[in-house]
């Protein structure tokens, strides 16, 4: 239509409204607002204005209005179970209460329980703590989730310290000795960080936090001079400032104070040679990477353990764990165990080092990474997002897929499925995350050399791969991924393409056997297409591998692990027994 006309019928449809409302008329008001005039948020502003809570949630959740839109007014509508799930499942919570403060504050306090609850429920013990309070009713227990938090130790513990000297200054006396271990052990260095970090985003900072600052000043910058690279120069400059020591200051250099980057694993002529640990006694089912330099690992029907950096024992969880499911904060874990065609799963707290039967699920695929809160599993042709913590009831699902689902995995921002269509073809589809907004769907691309390639589906990637003779003496592994295709030199005892690949955005593991009947890892880095280390392990068991952001953990049935981190360059080997 033309400009004038439908200036015309928008004035006329405005009209209307005004002549509906003014009568009475509510229902037909809100269908001209909603439908001809196309003003929906103005559609449930009147709704709402009129106390008609229900409708208008339920006419918010039919347009799929933002969520906290759709949590207070189901909040408002008493319907308590929707918002709260809605709130979990879009992480709604911040924007609900807010708009709920000013004229509901009953609402909006009710609506911050659940919140804490559900960061307490996630690991995040610290944020729950900020969340709650507000409230002085509730304090006492906000108390307690601090406790939780020092009594777990590590980086943990000296954030929480930070948190009781803002809320709680009056009870930092009693934490000196802990302030002295801190300060003073060589060993706790990314504690300091921790600490250090959190004292400098107070803001505006007070006199226990700067005290604070000058009690562990010192140590902090004793550890930037040793390399640590916790902290950076600009962090380490606010450090010093916040501390107040005048003294302190005028020692400090003139100019700008080095920065200590972390060196990264990185192409070196020859390449880095590591060697597996010797075997432990206990078989290793699964494995991650903590925080702390520690790890969780999964023992079968023994339980699952944790681990720290000299792969002793810190903590037992009596559950049957053959898989591990971790949350993206590292303190919140799921051990799973078969039975025959279902899987019997349990939460752990890896704070309280408490854990929790949830039952069972029949599942063909489920997600290796969570939020603390929503799991993505897969069966019987419906992949669904479940609350763990609220008997596993569905938050989003998509069923009637196309075709059969082939792999399900996830990364720190996406989830990508790859599906088996009838046709023979493959199809992956990639959701965003946190918002699981579907990105794409896409068929997998064409071999370039399908008759002699291998091929294997990675995080969203197909990666083709074969070997190739170079001119004079060599061979090439050739790998062709979703954007590049890279080759990388190889020495010629190396005789067939790897067994296994293992691949991310950043870097390639490749699996080969070698002429003396052993495993060789080979790290290459995808960016500049070179070899950057070898790790040899012994083929008498299977061995397996568990890749979480830059952490690359190995391990086999005889209780060999080693730990690999891209950035920083850490490489360990530890015998589990």
């Amino acid at each position: 239509m033309a400009e004038d006309l439908k200036a015309h019928l928008l004035q006329l449809y405005r009209r209307t409204f005004g002549d509906l409302d003014r009568k009475g008329r509510i229902e037909e008001a809100v269908y001209v607002l909603a439908e001809l005039l196309h003003a929906r948020q103005e559609a449930l502003d009147y709704l709402e204005k009129h106390q008609r809570y229900k409708q208008a949630a339920e006419l918010a959740l039919t347009w799929d209005m933002q969520p906290s839109t759709i949590v207070r007014l189901l909040c408002l509508a008493d319907d308590w179970q929707r918002a709260v799930l809605v709130a979990r499942r879009d992480k709604a919570f911040a924007a609900a209460v807010l708009s709920l403060q000013a004229d509901w504050p009953e609402a909006a306090e009710r609506l911050r329980l659940e919140w804490a609850e559900m960061l307490v429920g996630q690991g995040d013990w610290l944020g729950a703590v900020e969340v709650i309070w507000p409230l002085p009713v509730e304090r006492e227990r906000a108390r307690q989730w601090l406790l939780a938090a020092e009594a777990a130790g590590g980086s943990l513990a000296a954030a929480a310290l930070v948190k009781r000297a803002v809320l709680l200054p009056d009870t930092l006396a009693v934490h000196g000795p802990y302030l002295r271990a801190l300060r003073d052990d060589p060993e706790r260095a990314d504690e300091r960080a921790v600490l250090a970090i959190e004292l400098i985003c107070i803001s505006p900072s007070t006199h226990t936090v700067r005290s604070l600052a000058a009690a562990v000043v010192h140590a902090v910058l004793a550890d930037h001079g040793d390399g640590h690279p916790g902290i950076t120069a600009k962090d380490m400059s606010a450090l010093v400032k916040l501390s107040g020591d005048e003294l302190l200051k005028l020692d400090m250099p003139k100019g700008a104070i080095a920065g200590n980057e972390p060196v990264g694993l990185r192409p070196v002529v020859p390449p880095l040679h590591w060697s597996a640990p010797a075997p432990g006694s206990r078989a290793l089912h699964d494995v991650v990477p903590l925080r702390d330099d520690h790890y969780l690992a999964a023992l079968g029907e023994s339980g699952a353990v944790m681990l720290d950096r000299l792969g002793s024992i810190r903590q037992r969880f009596a559950v049957p764990a053959t898989r591990l499911v971790i949350a993206g904060n590292r303190r919140v874990a799921l051990a799973l165990a078969q039975r025959d065609t279902v899987w019997r799963i349990s939460r752990l707290d890896l704070v309280t080092g408490q854990a929790r039967d949830l039952g069972v699920l029949p599942l063909e695929f489920f997600a290796r990474r969570f939020d603390g809160l929503a799991w993505t599993i897969a069966s019987r042709g419906q992949v669904r997002v479940v609350d763990v913590d609220r008997d596993f009831a569905t938050l989003w699902h998509v069923s009637d897929l196309p075709g059969d689902l082939m792999s399900l995995e996830a990364s720190a921002d996406h989830e990508y499925w790859l599906l088996s269509l009838a046709d023979g073809t493959t199809e992956q589809w990639t959701y965003r995350l946190p918002e699981r907004r579907l990105l794409h769907r896409e068929r997998a691309t064409k071999r370039i050399r399908p008759e002699t390639s291998l091929y294997r589906y990675s995080l969203g990637e197909y990666l083709e791969y074969w070997l190739e003779p170079v001119a004079g003496a060599g061979l090439e592994l050739v790998v062709n991924g979703s954007k590049t295709l890279r080759r990388f030199r190889l020495d010629e005892r190396l005789g067939e393409a790897p067994e296994v690949l293992f691949g991310n955005e950043q870097w390639l593991v490749a699996q080969f056997m070698a002429n003396d009947g052993n495993y060789e890892l080979h790290f290459m880095s995808r960016s500049q297409s070179q070899l950057c280390a070898i790790l040899q392990w012994p083929s008498e068991e299977y061995l397996r591998c568990r890749q979480v952001g830059s952490d690359w953990v190995f391990f086999d049935w005889r209780g060999r692990l080693f730990h690999v981190n891209v950035e920083t360059g850490l490489a360990r080997g530890l015998s589990i027994r």
